[in-house]
């Protein structure tokens, strides 16, 4: 391969790895000093804090369903919302964080707007070494609670959603606030904070599901206007949790109330390296919903507090859902139409024309968005009720949660609202690349072959499969620049013969490749045809949860998601943000180096006639070589040693088909006859083609 070619490949391999290198570093930011505020170990209260990113609060977990005896109900109006006191607030606890009580989630809901004030979830910890501790307690949960008590190092059980801060207030995720009721003679009950919930008595549970209920009535003169009573209900074996909001009216007279209700605030920093957090909605278009994750640009001139509006759920094409998410993880809340048949997403529907909105919260990055839904005027008449109900989702992204009914966590509701919309594939930013179906089967595969029980092996499976199908294309290359390599002393000839006539030279010099059947780019092909390969490795691994926290070895390349940290440096080294000493990219640059020891035509060659232009591809080899490592330091390690075990392949596959044709070669050469005679001799006396090994077929 001549230096032309090469600069051309290596252009297109570099604006591969640019884009993963983009995509790593996308939105990085730093969360902002109480802009996640995290929960209190202690029940009722909750103050703002500051940790890591990835480093959750732990959460007390509450052995059974119990709660603070209800507070008498106080005139609304005259005492307002308690955010001075946040030990008087109560909470509850549904659910349960220990895996062996089934239930996938544990909410933590407190009386500031009936919120949760943080979401657990039972099968996921905030790290690697949570997890090996929650294994060493196999069978003792409780023990494990102990554990990370004693120990602050250790982050528990991973929190999807916990308390975000907005100026003085405390924002609870899925929190309620009733900010009017009008009443038909035109007078009004209003509070600016909105009004107070109490739990109405203890939560109850059924064999698999577990409930709690929080009540407010509005009086005016001292008569009730609206009762309102907002329930939870988790079930086992299902990470969606239902809310409903029903709305009485005791009175004689009909009543219009306005409502705020927020979505999902607090999501975590998942990558320490990147900010993937996003905020989404779904908006149905004809049939189908499609997620959308623009954040518009009117929200740069907002400040903290302030509402953008993006659509309602009663317009042409209707809000159905809104959302936050991260690289792993999210929550999204579904508002579920008032008339049963319009309950499916293929409906133009809601009837409750909500109007779904973006506020800001104390960081004006998209990550610390408060995404929530006003309800402007919900008209009860006389002693009737009016029932909201939201369907929350809180968990992993999983796409076989959302895609494959075999999938014990599946629910057709998943499907119908195109949650896998919210998993980032990472689409190429070529649209020619943008393949997210080979990223969808690459993930597909990577699970069936994690059959073996270590996604890493699942990994270096899926190396062998992948050359395996590219050995054809990977023997003609080598056929053909070993041919090239032949060449080179003719096409130096022509060279200096049609030094001065580049027209001439070039039709020459195809002549003599379509004499020789040599084919230059074939040389090229098989690192060409891996791009769209390594592409939709780079998506699946970043965007495949079950690579998060998965171990290769016990104490080496034990998280997949995350680059592969031997130990730390003890300090950063400026502008790269290097802090770990990591193995694996090391070993991808002696991959490459003897790869190019192999093969020296592959990475340049010696197609070169002058010292300088040898010497130039000298200088490209070891940049080729150095350059490697340095993109792919801080790269999830499941990708590293993919590529890395795929470069050891490659070379070695390399190395044995060249014996072979040199084998094959010598074999002709020795039986080459020295004087030829006319005619073909006798089938008896004439040599036979040799044949090299059954695997292996010259052309």
């Amino acid at each position: 391969m001549d230096s032309r070619r090469f600069l051309i490949l290596l252009a297109v391999f570099a604006a591969g790895v640019t884009y993963m290198v983009i995509s790593a570093k996308k939105d990085h930011s730093r969360p902002e000093p109480g802009a996640a505020p995290v929960a209190s170990t202690q029940p009722g209260a909750t103050q703002p804090a500051t940790q890591p990113a990835g480093t959750p609060p732990v959460l007390a977990e509450a052995p059974a369903p119990q709660t603070q005896a209800a507070s008498s109900q106080p005139v609304w109006g005259a005492t307002g919302r308690n955010e001075k006191n946040p030990a008087d607030l109560e909470s509850v606890v549904i659910g349960n964080v220990d895996p062996a009580k089934g239930f996938p989630i544990e909410l933590r809901l407190n009386t500031r707007d009936a919120g949760i004030q943080a979401a657990q979830l039972s099968q996921y910890y905030a790290t690697v070494a949570d997890k090996k501790l929650a294994a060493r307690h196999a069978g003792n949960h409780q023990a494990y609670l102990e554990a990370v008590k004693k120990d602050r190092s250790y982050g528990g059980h991973y929190v999807a959603i916990q308390t975000a801060a907005l100026g003085r207030d405390l924002i609870e995720s899925y929190g309620t606030r009733v900010t009017k009721v009008s009443l038909a003679d035109g007078s009004n009950v209003a509070n600016a904070e909105g009004f107070d919930w109490r739990p109405a008595g203890a939560p109850t549970a059924t064999s698999d599901t577990q409930t709690a209920q929080w009540r407010m009535a509005v009086l005016r003169d001292g008569k009730t206007v609206l009762e309102a009573v907002k329930t939870y209900t988790v079930r086992k074996n299902d990470y969606t949790v239902v809310m409903t909001l029903e709305l009485a009216n005791p009175s004689s007279q009909a009543v219009t109330v306005s409502l705020d209700q927020f979505g999902p605030v607090g999501v975590q920093q998942e990558d320490t390296r990147s900010d993937d957090r996003r905020v989404m909605h779904g908006r149905l278009d004809e049939t189908r919903v499609q997620p959308l994750a623009d954040v518009p640009k009117e929200l740069e001139g907002l400040k903290p507090g302030e509402k953008h509006y993006i659509g309602t759920s009663a317009e042409a094409k209707p809000l159905l859902w809104l959302g936050a998410v991260n690289k792993f993880f999210g929550s999204m809340v579904y508002l579920v139409p008032k008339v049963a048949e319009a309950e499916k997403a293929s409906r133009q529907a809601a009837d409750y024309a909500a109007k779904f909105y973006l506020a800001k919260l104390d960081d004006a990055k998209a990550p610390h968005l408060l995404p929530g839904m006003e309800f402007p005027g919900v008209t009860i008449a006389p002693r009737q009720t009016e029932t909201i109900t939201f369907e929350i989702f809180t968990g992993p992204k999983s796409v076989e949660a959302f895609t494959n009914a075999s999938d014990p966590y599946f629910r057709q509701r998943y499907k119908d609202l195109s949650y896998v919309g919210t998993v980032d594939l990472g689409a190429c930013f070529l649209s020619w690349c943008q393949w997210d179906w080979l990223t969808m089967w690459l993930m597909w595969l990577l699970r069936k072959l994690s059959a073996v029980g270590n996604y890493g092996v699942a990994i270096i499976l899926l190396v062998i499969i992948v050359r395996v199908l590219l050995h054809p294309l990977s023997r003609k290359s080598q056929v053909s620049m070993m041919k090239m390599q032949k060449l080179q002393p003719l096409m130096a000839q022509l060279k200096e013969k049609y030094k001065d006539d580049k027209d001439t030279l070039q039709k020459e010099t195809m002549k003599l490749y379509k004499e020789q059947g040599a084919m230059p780019f074939l040389g090229c092909l098989p690192m060409f045809l891996q791009m769209p390969i390594l592409i939709a490795l780079w998506g699946s691994i970043n965007a495949s949860v079950e690579l998060r926290h998965a171990a290769f070895l016990p104490v080496w390349i034990t998280d997949l998601a995350a680059p592969d940290a031997l130990f730390g440096l003890g300090f950063t080294i400026p502008l790269v943000g290097i802090s770990t000493f990591n193995l694996l990219p090391l070993l991808l640059g002696a991959a490459m180096y003897w790869q190019m020891k192999v093969n020296p035509q592959a990475m340049g060659g010696a197609s070169a006639a002058t010292p300088d232009q040898q010497k130039q591809q000298k200088m490209m080899q070891v940049m080729m070589v150095g350059l490697m490592p340095v993109m792919f330091y801080n790269f999830p390690s499941g990708l590293s040693l993919y590529f890395m075990v795929s470069t050891f392949f490659g070379a070695a596959e390399q190395a044995v088909i060249r014996k072979h044709i040199r084998a094959r070669e010598a074999e002709q050469a020795a039986v080459q006859t020295t004087v030829a005679a006319p005619g073909k001799g006798s089938r008896t006396v004439r040599p036979k083609k040799p044949k090299g090994p059954a695997w292996f077929k010259h052309s």
